[in-house]
């Protein structure tokens, strides 16, 4: 009896397995240098690297109740790898394309190599995308998924319910996110970030550097060159450590602000906030009128140029900010030595 009991149960395992199914296309990268990728349900992965073709590995899953329809529906999937002037199509092909259900479920998850001078546009709806080693420039749309880039070069990125990663990027980077979070770590020369409901975290930033934010907290250290905040509804950590970063602007409305300067890296500071306070360990210049209140002055000579603006907004301000509250103050944990506002 217990013997069936087990035949019975693997039975029942082996038929709740999805149906899967591989697929592989190849032509030569002569044939062009823009990927275009139209994509429903799975994961996409693009590869640049010394290749003289364009290939697409694919694996597509269907599961389901019906499970002659599910073998059916898988086997009638195709891919296709198709070029027309200088575009590489690379399309699924379904039998039909119904919602996804408790009865029909599907996806294709797809890798692609291709030569590293190539451009990629690729618009997917539910599925991580990552794009490894472009140099010819991307351009991704996702719905539903996160989205990451690793050494590319001009990238411009639009998502929504998922996070963005970034690293090493050069050239122009622009990101247009929602309902998620963006993280930066090397990112150099070109980077604009417009986010909503999340954080946004940039390290090693350098360039021209615009970081917008709603609904959520802002992170950057390492910074060189010129970088601009602007946050609303959210707490801002911005570290000065080196001199290369020649300026750093931040705007904030309804939030805290730690600007974090490191000890014995000479600065200039000015800004003001309306309907908020500036706590300040620096030997600088706080003056205070009604419900304004703004600060100047310089430590050495050169330096980073500091800039802020507020509007209900508090301002703590280095060295180190644990200066004022201790090593454990972190963005939007407010500590009960900073008082009320008002």
């Amino acid at each position: 009896m217990r013997s069936l009991a087990v035949t019975l149960l693997a039975a029942t395992v082996a038929v709740a397995l999805p149906s899967v199914r591989e697929l592989r296309e190849a032509i030569p990268a002569g044939e062009g240098r823009v990927v275009s990728i139209m994509h429903r349900y799975g994961r996409v992965d693009v590869a640049g690297g010394e290749t003289d073709s364009f290939r697409v590995d694919a694996v597509a899953r269907v599961d389901g109740t019906d499970r002659r329809h599910v073998d059916r529906f898988v086997q009638d999937i195709e891919l296709s790898l198709a070029a027309w002037s200088e575009t590489v199509f690379v399309s699924v092909l379904y039998p039909d394309l119904p919602e996804p259900s408790a009865e029909l479920s599907y996806e294709v998850d797809l890798d692609l190599s291709v030569p590293r001078s190539a451009a990629l546009v690729a618009v997917n709806s539910f599925g991580d995308v990552k794009v490894v080693g472009l140099d010819g420039g991307c351009r991704v749309e996702n719905r539903f998924g996160n989205v990451g880039l690793d050494a590319c070069r001009d990238c411009d990125v639009t998502s929504r319910y998922g996070d963005v990663h970034a690293t090493a990027t050069t050239g122009l980077l622009k990101v247009n996110n929602s309902y998620g979070s963006v993280f930066l770590d090397e990112a150099s020369e070109l980077v604009q970030v417009d986010n909503s409901y999340g954080n946004v975290k940039g390290t090693n930033l350098d360039g021209e550097v615009y970081m917008g934010n709603v609904f959520g907290n802002v992170i950057t250290r390492g910074g060189r060159g010129q970088l601009v905040i602007a946050n609303r509804f959210g707490d801002v950590d911005a570290w000065v450590e080196d001199t290369g970063l020649t300026e750093l602007d931040v705007q904030a409305q309804l939030g805290q602000v730690h600007l974090n300067v490191a000890r014995l890296v000479p600065f200039r500071i000015g800004g003001r906030t309306i309907e908020g306070i500036i706590r300040t360990g620096l030997p600088v210049r706080v003056c205070e009128e009604g419900s304004k209140r703004w600060i100047s002055g310089q430590s050495g000579r050169g330096g980073p140029s500091i800039q802020f603006t507020g509007a209900w907004a508090d301002f703590i301000i280095g060295p180190d900010s644990e200066v004022l509250f201790g090593s454990e103050s972190v963005p939007g944990v407010r500590p009960d030595s900073a008082g009320d506002r008002r």
